[in-house]
């Protein structure tokens, strides 16, 4: 019986910022998504400097100068790649499950991304895992040394992410 499911090699953001601007229906998701957001934290699409949410679009890149308000819709506009990539894995980690139920789905990640931003290709292990795109957190055992750190370090820092990432909250 198959016991562990690849569903991807050092997987990205399911799309990118113009698709999501360009697709009419995500682009009502990522609205939808903001609306959820304001709902929680009681507040009004001033929040994020307009007076409706339908002035707003995905935000891929930060300004020279952001202000405020380029800063929460940034932060958000990533947050809503990272869900819409876990709403594309969670079916397919679902199939798996009915088929195999003892199966266990992954993505090969590389510890190298964790050098620069703490980020593996832009997503989080907590979002994927935690919306059940994923059910093991995997990460590949090799890393050379960098600058002042050495393989031993990044691959010890590399798994206390992977822990972290598996850990319930």
């Amino acid at each position: 019986w198959l016991r562990l499911l690849n569903v991807g090699d050092e997987i990205g953001p399911i799309a990118g910022t113009s698709k999501i601007n360009q697709s009419v229906e995500c682009l009502k998701l990522f609205r939808k998504y903001l609306a959820e957001v304001l709902k929680e934290k009681r507040q009004t699409p001033e929040f994020f400097g307009v007076k409706s949410l339908d002035d707003l679009e995905c935000l891929g890149v930060l300004p020279r100068s952001p202000g405020l308000f380029e800063r929460r819709l940034h932060h958000h506009s990533k947050k809503f790649k990272e869900l819409l990539t876990g709403h594309y894995y969670r079916p397919i980690t679902e199939a798996a499950k009915d088929l195999f139920p003892n199966a266990l789905t992954f993505a090969n990640y590389s510890p190298a991304p964790l050098r620069q931003a703490s980020q593996v290709h832009s997503l989080t292990w907590y979002t994927l895992l935690r919306q059940g795109a994923l059910t093991l957190a995997w990460g590949e055992d090799w890393v050379y040394p960098v600058g002042a750190f050495t393989g031993y370090e990044i691959v010890s820092y590399y798994s206390a992410i992977t822990e972290c990432a598996a850990r319930k909250f």
